[in-house]
């Protein structure tokens, strides 16, 4: 028997004026079905209490929660379809501690909910006594206020008597992020994914859900992304890094995509404790990632710090266990300073492959892009060129690996709204898929490719495909690709992608030059005055050169006025 879940779930109509709940409704039911065991008992009954709600007081509840504060004047919700009045929807939500009325607040929450004529009103007396007249401006308000009343906490009514409005606050939200987590695996999508799906703004591959195709395990798990998160937003807040560092949750050995996460986020805290001047702090963030980005970081700073003769061997013994041309190529920039500085020989880099290079003097134009302006220069003349950049091979790449690429593997595929799988950028990812992918390429060996990528640029148009341009991949570019690229040059440069997907996938030629009667093409990068090819860029450059895909850059320089 299969595990396969028939059970989808389906946004809701917008011509129901209710949609929002019905979609909250559709997310509260799936989790509550297929997550159940990582609710507590508590959460699990929360949720039996909000499905007995009123619907008004339902329909009240989604609102307050779709939006992104907790406080709510009661003056500023307008929900006609509600068919009650604020306060009656809202009694329920009261009674049943949804919501609290009149809640305590620090000076901080009344100064971000009052306008600034209400806090002048509200605290006409100290603002004359500090000197603050009508001209001041809102900060400056919220500062005196904050210097006088940082500490205290009371309700609206003992802050300003004459309040004229109301206030709530939510206290639920904690729960309802968790759910919209367990049904999302991320945080970064909300309840709005509903409505961009029926308007057709967004549409997904349908994935086949199993018992095993979910984005947690544990309640640990969602905790420690959850942690990750909060500790996320404080880095993003200033908080102090020796705090935040104590904070930092342990990895999760057994988890290979939430270990992805940690990693990214103690990298973002290396960059920030550099920029702090917190080169320690900075060095035990990239030590604990110690991604390929993080290894390249922590050897630029024991460059400035550690004695080159110690620092030789372990850059020696990195750069040789480099996973991606970039870290190799940048590792081996330090290498040559360290060398000299310890005065150790070694031997010198192999030359760098020599790119063929074209220049082209323009007349400057403001409404073009650079790149822009040398496609309508070079369009002509029985070619055709275009500004692709990395939209091309991508988006190739997309169409020949779909079913690779949308494959519904374990950990893969949480919801219907992913527009593409968890493990994307995981170093297992090829490996995981490899019959699928296999496939894809022996249909390159055999010609099928191209009745493979049609079919899938017919039958999926639209859909949302992490390579896939739908905009700029027309069918006029694509047949002109099918016809003019050979698929050995299409083996070549797949078989590169696919070696680092997240680095690779960037720093191709801004143009690609068809000529559909010789069947042949070029690529060019173009670099204006002062603009030098980055690391990504060359590699692909020299990689092109290697395979024999003409590849050029074209320099631009801009035509002295008259």
């Amino acid at each position: 028997e299969s595990d396969t879940d028939p059970s989808r779930p389906e946004a809701g109509p917008l011509d129901n004026p209710f949609y929002y709940l019905e979609n909250a409704l559709t997310v509260l039911t799936w989790v509550r079905d297929h997550h159940g065991d990582l609710l507590t008992d508590g959460e699990q009954d929360r949720l039996r209490q909000f499905l007995i709600l009123p619907r008004a007081s339902q329909g009240l509840l989604v609102r307050l929660v779709m939006r992104t504060n907790i406080y709510f004047r009661l003056g500023s919700l307008n929900y006609p379809e509600l068919g009650l009045s604020i306060a009656e929807a809202l009694a329920p939500l009261v009674e049943g501690r949804w919501v609290d009325a009149d809640p305590p607040l620090s000076i901080t929450t009344v100064a971000a909910m009052l306008r600034k004529p209400e806090l002048a009103s509200a605290f006409t007396d100290e603002l004359a006594a500090a000197g603050l007249g009508s001209g001041a401006s809102k900060a400056a308000i919220q500062a005196m206020l904050l210097d006088r009343h940082g500490g205290q906490v009371r309700e609206l009514r003992h802050w300003w008597p004459a309040c004229p409005d109301s206030l709530v606050m939510l206290n639920d939200m904690a729960l309802f992020d968790r759910i919209r987590l367990m049904f999302f695996g991320n945080l970064h999508q909300d309840w709005s994914e509903f409505v961009v799906t029926v308007l057709g703004y967004q549409k997904y591959e349908p994935v086949a859900f199993s018992a095993s195709s979910r984005a947690f395990r544990t309640r640990h798990e969602v905790d420690h992304y959850l942690a990750l998160d909060a500790c996320r937003e404080r880095l993003h807040n200033g908080e102090a890094l020796a705090c935040l560092w104590q904070d930092l949750p342990e990895a999760l050995a057994d988890n290979a995509w939430l270990s992805h996460r940690r990693d990214r986020l103690l990298f973002e805290f290396g960059q920030c404790a550099e920029r702090a001047g917190d080169c320690d702090l900075a060095l035990a963030a990239y030590r604990t990632a110690w991604t390929p980005d993080a290894r390249v970081r922590y050897f630029r700073v024991q460059e400035k710090r550690q004695p080159a003769g110690e620092l030789w061997p372990l850059l020696q013994r990195a750069r040789e266990s480099a996973q991606t041309g970039s870290e190799r190529r940048s590792l081996a920039r330090i290498c040559q300073r360290v060398a000299k500085k310890a005065r150790v020989s070694v031997a010198p880099e192999a030359p760098a492959i020599p790119l063929p290079v074209q220049a082209l003097t323009l007349d400057a134009n403001p409404v073009l892009s650079v790149e822009q302006q040398v496609a309508a220069c070079l369009d002509g003349n029985q070619c055709q060129c275009f500004y692709v950049e990395n939209i091309l091979f991508n988006g190739l790449f997309g169409l020949l690996f779909w079913p690779a690429i949308f494959a519904p593997l374990p950990g893969a595929f949480f919801h219907p709204f992913q527009a593409a799988p968890a493990d994307l950028y995981r170093e297992d990812f090829a490996a995981r898929r490899q019959a699928l992918i296999d496939q894809a390429l022996a249909s390159l060996a055999s010609g099928d490719y191209r009745q493979r990528i049609w079919q899938y640029w017919h039958s999926r148009q639209g859909i949302s495909n992490p390579f896939v341009n739908w905009s700029i991949l027309t069918q006029s570019l694509l047949e002109l690709a099918l016809d003019c690229i050979p698929a050995a040059h299409l083996q070549s440069v797949f078989s590169r992608l696919l070696g680092d997907l997240r680095g690779h996938r960037s720093g191709f030629p801004d143009l690609v030059r068809f000529w559909p009667r010789r069947r042949s093409y070029e690529l060019i990068e173009v670099k204006a005055p002062g603009d030098r090819l980055q690391d990504h860029q060359r590699l692909w450059l020299e990689f092109f050169v290697e395979q024999g895909i003409a590849a050029s850059v074209c320099q631009v320089n801009w035509r002295e006025p008259v």
